[in-house]
Parts: C-alpha cells; sequence; structure tokens
C-alpha cells in the first residue's frame, strides 16, 4: 500500500516539476498559455508545490533504501524527480 503511494506522489511530483521547468521558461521568455486562472494553476503547482514534493519524495525514497524495502517506483522517475529537485536547489540559491 506504501508503495503506491509513493507512487502516486512521485507521479504528482513529476507533473509539478515539469510546470516548474516551465515556470523558469517562462521566467526568461514570454508566457505562452496566455489564460490567467491556468497561469496562477502552473505557477502554484511549479513554484510552490514541486519543491516540497521532491523533498518528501526523496526523504521517502531514502527512507526505503536504509530500510532496504522495495518500492514500486520506476528508476527514471527517480532520476529526474532528483535532477529536478537539484535544479530547483540551485535556483533556489543563485
Amino acid at each position: 500500500m506504501r508503495s503506491h503511494l509513493h507512487l502516486f506522489i512521485s507521479r504528482i511530483a513529476f507533473i509539478c516539476n515539469v510546470l516548474f521547468l516551465y515556470c523558469l521558461l517562462v521566467r526568461h521568455n514570454k508566457d505562452y498559455i496566455g489564460n490567467v486562472d491556468v497561469n496562477s494553476i502552473v505557477i502554484t503547482l511549479g513554484w510552490g508545490a514541486a519543491f516540497f514534493l521532491n523533498i518528501i519524495i526523496l526523504i521517502w525514497w531514502l527512507v526505503f533504501l536504509i530500510l532496504k524495502k522495495k518500492f514500486a517506483i520506476p528508476n527514471w522517475l527517480l532520476v529526474i524527480n532528483s535532477i529536478v529537485f537539484l535544479v530547483q536547489v540551485a535556483v533556489l540559491l543563485f
């Protein structure tokens, strides 16, 4: 049950990470969406939720790794979420 929840939250984090990357793109370019309501949702999920979901996912992943429990998450999803988290930390620091 817990690994299914971890997979679900990892997928949500992935979607938020894509929105974060879109927010970075829009920050330095023009706005491609144009709809104010959709933009507010994208900004909220991209800037707000993505960082905190990545922290939760990575801590949960480290706990599973330390306890040597199996989890049903594809490796590519963990790698992508980890890479985007490093980008988020870099953006936050610089």
